[in-house]
Formats: C-alpha cells, sequence, structure tokens
C-alpha cells in the first residue's frame, strides 16, 4: 500500500469514529458492493468477468446447481435428472417457475438458449463450453433432452456453471442481442430494477422465488452494485459509510482495516491461483528453458511459501500440483519442485548454465508484483530476469504466436469448476495455450473429458500430474485467495468457488 492510500486510510479511520452507524445501509435495507471493473450489463456470455457473474448468477437460473458448501448438484429449473446414454441427459422440468415479467417459464426457454448458445453464427466469450453440445430437443411437455458430440464428462459442471436460461419470448426477437444485459428478465431470487454504467445494478430480492432452496435469497432485499475502479475511493467510501463492501483486496490493503469495530474482514480460498509456466516446447525460441534441470532449478530456486505468505495474504499457499485439493482428479505422486537454491546452483552448473542467461517474465493482472519477486530471487542462480506486464489482450496475442518464454499469470479452474479436466484444458486442450510440448498432456486432457468412468478419470490426471511435475512445465506460485472488507452489520460466509470470494447468496444482515 502506497504512503497517501495509507494516509487516507488513517485520517478516515478517525472521522469514522465520529460517524453515526446509522450511515450503514441495514435501515434502507440495501447492500451496496464496490466493483473494480466496469458496468456493461447482466450477462456473462458476452462479458464472462467475475463482476457480472456476481449479478448473473442472481438474476438468472440455470437447469441444476453445484452447491459448493455440500460439493453436490442440486434441483434449479430441472426437479430431476437422468442419464439416458454416455451421451444424453434428460431433465424434468418444475411447472411452477416464472420469470421476472410473469411469464411462465417452460421447456421452450431451455431449447431455445441451448440453441442459441451452440449457434456458430454468435459471437460469444468461451464457446469451448457449448461446443460440446449436439443437439437439444423438448420430446414431452416439461422434458428436455441434451446430447453431446461425445461422452462428456463435464456436461453436467457445464451445465451448472455456465448455461443460465434465458427466456425465449423476449431474447428471441432482439435485432443486438447485446442490449439483453441492460434489461434483463430472469427466473432468478433477485430481478434487476436498474442497470447502468454510471449507476449500477440495482437487484431486488424476488419474493416469489420458490425454487431453488440451494440457491435461496438472504434477508438483504437490496443489492447495489456500483462500478468504482480507484481503490482509495473504495476505501473512502466504506470508511464513511457509503458501501458497505469492497473486495480484491491485496493484503497491505486488507491489513488497513485491522482494528477498525465498525468493520470486518475475511478471506476466502477461493479457486484461484498464479501458476509459474516455462516454455519447454521451445516455442519462444530461448533454449535454456527447454532444458528439464533448468526448468527445475528456476522452480527450486523459488520460496513459494514466502511469497505467498509475503505477497498475498496469511491464508496463501503453494500448491503441489496445478489443481485444488477438493477438485475431481486432483491426485499425484510427485510433488513439484520444492525450494533448495543450493541445487537449484547445482543444476545450473550440470545444464551448462553456471553464468546463468537473460529471462523476461511475461505477467499479467495482480500478477506483476510477483513476477518482481520471482525476478529477484532467480538471480541468485544468475538468471537476468526482467518483468514485462502484459494486458489481457496482449498476454493472448503473445500465448497464440508462442511469445514468451516464462508467464506468470492467474488462473481460476473456468469459473471454479471442481475437476482437473478444467486444468488439462486450460494449459493443453489447444497447440496455442501448450508450452510444454508433450504429446501425452494432450491425449489426456482429451480423453479425461470424453471418458465418464471415474476410476480411468482419477488414473489418467494422476499420470499427467506426475508427467508436469516431473518435467517441471508449470508450477503454482501461490493461491490467490479472496480478500474483502465489509460493515460489522453484516454476515459474509466464505466462498470457495467464487473468484470474489463471495456471492449475493452469502451476504446477509445480523
Amino acid at each position: 500500500m502506497t504512503a497517501r492510500v495509507r494516509w487516507v486510510v488513517a485520517l478516515l479511520a478517525a472521522l469514522v469514529c465520529h460517524i453515526a452507524p446509522v450511515l450503514a445501509q441495514k435501515s434502507a435495507d440495501t447492500v451496496r458492493i464496490a466493483l473494480r471493473e466496469p458496468i456493461i450489463g447482466v450477462d456473462s456470455y458476452f462479458d464472462p468477468k467475475e463482476e457480472t457473474t456476481l449479478s448473473v448468477r442472481a438474476v438468472f437460473d440455470t437447469l441444476i446447481f453445484y452447491d459448493e458448501q455440500d460439493g453436490v448438484m442440486k434441483p434449479l429449473l430441472a426437479k430431476s435428472w437422468r442419464r439416458v446414454d454416455e451421451r444424453t441427459l434428460e431433465f424434468e422440468l418444475r411447472d411452477d417457475v416464472k420469470w421476472h415479467d410473469g411469464k411462465p417459464f417452460s421447456a421452450r426457454d431451455v431449447v431455445y438458449t441451448i440453441n442459441w448458445l451452440i449457434d456458430p453464427n454468435n459471437k460469444l466469450r468461451f464457446t469451448s463450453n457449448y461446443k460440446w453440445v449436439e443437439s437439444v430437443v423438448s420430446p414431452a411437455p416439461g422434458l428436455v433432452r441434451i446430447t453431446g458430440k461425445a461422452p462428456y464428462a463435464l456436461d453436467m459442471l457445464n451445465l451448472a456453471f455456465g448455461f443460465h436460461i434465458l427466456p425465449e419470448h423476449i431474447h428471441a426477437s432482439l435485432a443486438d442481442k447485446v442490449t439483453f444485459a441492460t434489461k434483463p428478465v430472469g427466473t432468478g431470487p433477485y430481478r434487476a430494477l436498474q442497470v447502468s454504467a454510471s449507476n449500477g445494478i440495482l437487484l431486488q430480492r424476488n419474493d416469489n422465488y420458490r425454487h431453488g432452496g440451494a440457491k435461496a435469497p438472504t434477508n438483504v432485499k437490496r443489492f447495489h452494485l456500483v462500478s468504482m475502479p480507484d481503490k482509495q475511493t473504495q476505501t473512502a467510501q466504506l470508511l464513511t459509510g457509503g458501501v458497505e463492501l469492497i473486495g480484491d483486496l491485496t493484503k497491505d490493503e486488507l491489513e488497513a482495516f485491522h482494528g477498525n469495530p465498525m468493520l470486518a474482514r475475511g478471506i476466502s480460498p477461493g479457486s484461484v491461483y498464479a501458476y509459474l509456466l516455462l516454455d519447454a516446447r521451445g516455442r519462444s525460441g530461448l533454449k535454456p528453458v527447454q532444458d528439464k534441470r533448468v526448468r527445475q532449478a528456476i522452480m527450486m530456486a523459488i520460496d513459494r511459501p514466502a511469497i505467498a505468505r509475503s505477497l498475498v495474504s496469511s491464508e496463501a499457499k503453494p500448491l503441489d500440483v496445478i489443481c485444488l485439493p477438493h477438485q475431481f482428479g486432483c491426485e499425484s505422486d510427485l510433488k513439484a519442485p520444492s525450494f533448495d537454491i543450493d541445487r537449484a546452483r547445482e543444476l545450473m552448473v550440470e545444464a551448462g548454465y553456471a553464468n546463468g542467461f537473460d529471462l523476461e517474465i511475461v505477467t499479467t493482472g495482480r500478477s506483476n508484483q510477483m513476477g518482481e519477486a520471482v525476478a529477484n530471487v532467480l538471480r541468485r542462480i544468475n538468471i537476468r530476469a526482467s518483468v514485462r506486464p502484459a494486458t489481457f489482450v496482449a498476454y493472448r496475442n503473445m500465448q497464440q504466436q508462442g511469445q514468451y518464454a516464462a508467464l506468470i499469470s492467474a488462473w481460476t479452474s473456468y469459473g471454479g469448476q471442481p475437476d482437473m479436466a478444467a486444468h488439462m484444458d486450460f494449459f493443453y486442450g489447444a497447440p496455442a495455450r501448450d508450452f510444454a510440448g508433450d504429446p501425452r498432456l494432450p491425449e489426456i486432457a482429451a480423453l479425461g473429458e470424453n471418458t465418464l468412468d471415474e476410476t480411468v478419470r482419477k488414473a489418467l490426471y494422476r499420470e499427467a500430474l506426475n508427467r508436469i511435475n516431473d518435467n517441471a512445465y508449470v508450477t503454482v506460485v501461490s493461491t490467490l485467495p479472496a480478500q474483502y472488507a465489509f460493515s460489522a452489520n453484516l454476515n459474509v460466509r466464505k466462498n470457495a468457488i467464487q473468484g470474489l470470494g463471495f456471492s449475493v447468496f452469502d451476504i446477509a444482515w445480523k
């Protein structure tokens, strides 16, 4: 935290002691949440970022709901389901659900939504989430059958995380589908009263919501989501009662609120981590990192636990594999190279690089500071490392062209999906993302997705994780727990899947 931010926090903390607690919006029954990113609308199909997901999951429903507290699928718009065969799922829908405009929900809405998602003419982000679907039909009133192009182990998770259902009677008639995001109509526990880039998103509890016990609204009547990119402004607003919750805080920013009786702090483990990837495949043309010993030396030179504690949070930690313990298939016999500076130096000598080499580390987003820390420690093994911060667009272009030899970035398992397949697809599911050059890893990525046998899948992912660690292709430097501060009038339940660390279903008045 800069000196100026510390000064602002200290000044406002003193001021807050003289401000009555009635400034908080409990009496108005509105929880105001400051968001860093700009508000485009309530539609993650076109704008799939965490801040958008916060409102989308409040306004819309999916067929089924993954309850991260219990770790199981639960009914939502579908009251039951069955697997007809390896490629086909059948859902029996509820007949008592209405859209926010009062129109009845039906199978027509499900069929319309999925057909729209799989239409190649629609320019959506992350189309890979939908391309596994071959067809969707309604064989009888209240029934929907979804057939995949092949057996797909993630079909249920995809439907729970990425297929919020749209109202055919509104969405189908829109010439520009993007405009729906500013006047969304869903079936969810909160309805959107206002969507504005300047005034934010105002959500009001849908008191007619009866069908989602696992996704029930809390005792908060309204949520007001406000775009507030400047962290100092967010801090000032929280301290003076202008908002009730701010997130995406660094370790220092969170600690600045310690001891304030009007505020509480939260750290949720989340599903995001920062990773270091090295170009073993040689796409960048930098020969040293193609040597396994050099990659091992780089990873052994990094004291990952120390970086996690000092830069991220007291609850951050490195991982020995590129997945999280609660995710299916996250089991390995071999651990990632651990901190051993002496062995790192020996490996550099053995590889013929005792005098080191130049290495540019590309970083993205909140990984920039971590990149600087890694660059500093690599100098201890004579690697002359520099850091090149990149925007998301620049990073993606460099990835497509294979233009980085080392990358430190963050990854969130496709919105927190609790399955190893998400990690395999992200790192090895497409040639442009593959910097390992190990032909077995793309094979495992495909096989793991296209078999339903859990025993087979676990064996495949164990093999993949062993290969990744043995060859030092990529390592997790630190988990990135979500850190937030909020009014002491609130209870905020930790959410291990949401990237922000909470959803509106986790926030309630005391």
